[in-house]
């Protein structure tokens, strides 16, 4: 009977022990990013959002301007 115990606590002990040391190697693991690369990050984020709008913008300005329309129309010179 004494026998028949420990080799199931052995067996659990084995069972289980990986389960253990891999709950606490993710304990001890550190943070995939430090805070600086995370402000560099939001950082390249912001500016790429801002080139977009300023690139929005100018489009826009650039669609009221045609090479085949004139501001201010002139009607054609009548020939004698």
């Amino acid at each position: 009977m004494k026998i028949r115990l420990l080799a199931g606590f052995l067996f659990a002990g084995m069972v289980f022990a990986p389960f253990l040391s891999a709950a606490s190697a993710a304990e001890k693991k550190k943070p995939a990013m430090s805070e600086d690369m995370r402000q560099a990050i939001a950082f390249e984020r912001h500016k790429d959002q801002a080139d977009a709008r300023q690139a929005r913008r100018e489009a826009a300005k650039q669609a009221g301007q045609s090479a085949d329309r004139v501001r201010n129309p002139q009607p054609p010179a009548v020939k004698k």
